[in-house]
């Protein structure tokens, strides 16, 4: 297992998948299920490198699995 900001060399579709499909699982009962069942591929890819967005992954046998941004509150 290997936790690591981000480089040029990762798929921000990739990353933004993994979001989509924790929103679906941890949102569900909570939010709209028609909301979530929307939730458009690639929805969070344009975000993962804005300015000031700091991006770790989660990799298991070269795989992502996981991933967590953050950034300076105003």
């Amino acid at each position: 297992m290997e936790i690591r900001y981000i480089t040029a060399e990762d798929d921000s579709l990739e990353i933004s998948r993994i979001y989509e499909k924790s929103w679906k699982h941890a949102y569900r009962n909570i939010i709209p299920q028609g909301f979530l069942d929307n939730i458009p591929a690639g929805k969070w890819a344009h975000n993962i490198r804005a300015a000031g967005i700091n991006t770790l992954i989660l990799l298991e046998n070269g795989s992502a699995v996981g991933t967590a941004s953050f950034s300076r509150s105003s």
